[in-house]
């Protein structure tokens, strides 16, 4: 799948290829490119889990491995191991605009 950005809108990444599973719907390989046509940064998505969610109270999955390639620096990369994830509700006053200032004090 191919996205591309609304003209004469400054996006990090115009233009957006992905890789879907077609079973799951879930994302692959993400790759994201300047305007230029530059490959910019390569994203992958290898395993996936699926876990019950609280809220929405059906299963969902939820990308336990990531691995992103700079692909201007090619040294540049970074891999995230998701160990634990926990699907209970948060509570309703949790990032509101009172919960915020009570934090930057």
């Amino acid at each position: 799948m191919k996205l591309t950005g609304k003209p004469n809108i400054d996006l990090a990444f115009p233009v957006i290829k992905l890789w879907v599973d077609k079973e799951t719907k879930n994302v692959l390989k993400r790759q994201e490119f300047a305007l230029s046509g530059r490959l910019l940064r390569t994203s992958y998505y290898p395993r996936w889990k699926k876990t019950y969610s609280e809220s929405k109270k059906t299963d969902v999955y939820y990308p336990e491995e990531m691995r992103f390639y700079d692909e201007v620096e090619k040294a540049n990369s970074t891999f995230i191991l998701v160990k634990s994830v926990d699907m209970h509700p948060l509570e309703q006053n949790l990032f509101t605009k009172a919960w915020l200032e009570s934090k930057s004090r």
